[in-house]
């Protein structure tokens, strides 16, 4: 048992800290008011949203389908969404900081695939982990995962057969890319994919694109 004494130390140390952190609290609320009313700038710059593989990668998917839109950058929540009746926000926060390289889409913005582009860094441990998560979100989903690397960077062609196939898989085969009349880019390019097979993940289901 504390006597009053100590007691009285205790609670004198727990008011001088409470007043610490008031005073620090207080401290960086006054520097952000400083900095708006003297019109202070904030640490940003410009930085372009693709690396320049990925700008490569890009026009050529743009190229390639041309009756597809292709988007950049997506964040999974952006297309996933929960199905009902199960936690939603346990499982949004499995996939609430990953995003995907490219969304390829038709014209009603319905999901055809998404696609990645790997490099070294996804061979460490952290990185295999990720891509395993998000591996497994996109088939629960149904949504075709197709994989391609830096160093072979598919042609025009090879998109099209990938996507091609995707289209017929999915549709029972009575679904084809339209023939293109864009004259392609031959390129020297590799492909990798990643197959889906039917999940029995009850969690994850393709959602409307948010706003």
């Amino acid at each position: 048992m504390l006597d009053g004494i100590s007691m009285t130390r205790v609670l004198l140390w727990v008011a001088v800290l409470l007043l610490v952190l008031v005073l620090l609290a207080a401290r960086a609320l006054l520097r952000e008011l400083r900095r708006h009313r003297m019109g202070l700038p904030w640490p940003f710059v410009q930085q372009k949203p693709l690396t320049a593989v990925e700008q490569v990668l890009f026009h050529r998917l743009v190229q390639a389908l041309p009756q597809h839109i292709v988007l950049a950058q997506v964040p999974m929540a952006q297309f996933l969404k929960v199905r009902k009746g199960q936690p939603v926000q346990e499982w949004r926060n499995r996939i609430s900081q990953k995003s995907v390289d490219f969304l390829v889409c038709k014209a009603d913005f319905t999901l055809v695939a998404a696609v990645e582009l790997d490099d070294s860094t996804h061979s460490s441990i952290d990185r295999e982990i990720a891509d395993a998560t998000k591996n497994r979100a996109l088939a629960a989903a149904g949504v075709p995962l197709v994989r391609w690397h830096v160093s072979a960077l598919p042609d025009f062609d090879s998109i099209r057969a990938m996507i091609g196939t995707v289209l017929q898989d999915r549709s029972g085969g009575t679904e084809a890319l339209p023939r293109s009349r864009v004259a392609p880019t031959r390129q020297p390019g590799g492909l990798q994919t990643t197959h889906i097979e039917a999940s029995n993940d009850p969690a994850i289901v393709p959602g409307e694109l948010q706003s």
